[in-house]
């Protein structure tokens, strides 16, 4: 997926990419139907809340739009900068998830840790 493509998606397609590329989340699985949590006979998502647990919600958190969520993905890894450039009115970030560095520029910072999480991850080129 390119960056292009990601910001293309509404803002809880992209939270769906984040929770699964860069958090490794998963969708319920009833059977073999992967279960869309957007239609509403969906079953939801397991959000893993650590080592090895795990908490049921019907959406992923808000990691493009909320600093709470998105903080989540910044603790999968390391924030080795976040910051507001006043040149391109933008917020630049760079993490590392497992030795790999990602780097972003959005308009806000969820969405540039959003981005560069998946970069680090090697979902978005």
């Amino acid at each position: 997926m390119t960056e292009s493509e990601f910001l293309a998606l509404e803002p809880r397609e992209r939270d769906k990419v984040v929770a699964m590329g860069a958090m490794d989340n998963k969708p319920l699985r009833f059977g073999d139907v992967l279960a869309d949590c957007h239609d509403p006979g969906a079953l939801g998502w397991l959000i893993l809340t650590g080592d090895d647990t795990a908490e049921f919600c019907h959406y992923p958190p808000n990691y493009t739009t909320d600093i709470r969520a998105a903080w989540q993905v910044v603790e999968k890894g390391r924030l080795d900068h976040l910051g507001w450039n006043a040149f391109y009115k933008a917020w630049d970030c760079d993490v590392t998830i497992k030795g790999k560095m990602g780097r972003a520029r959005a308009d806000t910072a969820p969405l540039s840790i959003a981005i560069a999480a998946l970069k680090a991850k090697g979902v978005i080129e």
